[in-house]
């Protein structure tokens, strides 16, 4: 009996140091206020935890966008889906779009922006790149 009673005394003392202390309370700590917030919003982006999306998914996204979008400027529905037959042609994406194909169409438009000299097309150009990422979600970090 000597042997058991020693592996239940070492078995008590393991649930205590697991509950986190001596006195055995059960209080759980909380995540941290911003890790719970950039948890939800990591939701609200385009991708989310997928790996790709569809460009039928993509066009319905942009299609469902409003004319105007506060903070960034007015895109008609044509010039939305302009910008995708633009930046993601069916002949180089495919049916799918990942992350960094999605990235790689901002980094083509701020080249594009870098090498431009007409002011017009440059105000076009930072429009569209603000919309895509605020699009991708990384306007709500601020």
């Amino acid at each position: 009996m000597g042997m058991f009673s020693q592996i239940k005394g070492l078995a008590r003392e393991m649930t205590k140091t697991l509950k986190g202390g001596s006195g055995g309370s059960s209080l759980r700590k909380r995540a941290p206020e911003h890790k719970i917030v950039r948890w939800r919003e990591q939701k609200q982006t385009l991708f989310g935890a997928r790996p790709h999306i569809t460009r039928k998914d993509l066009q319905k996204t942009f299609e469902k966008l409003p004319d105007n979008i506060p903070h960034i400027g007015k895109f008609s529905k044509e010039e939305r889906l302009k910008i995708i037959e633009e930046l993601y042609p069916k002949k180089e994406v495919g049916t799918f779009v990942t992350p960094s194909e999605y990235n790689r169409g901002i980094r083509m438009l701020k080249k594009r922006l870098h090498r431009t000299g007409n002011l017009r097309e440059r105000q076009e150009i930072r429009t569209k790149i603000k919309f895509l990422e605020h699009l991708k979600g990384e306007q709500n970090e601020k």
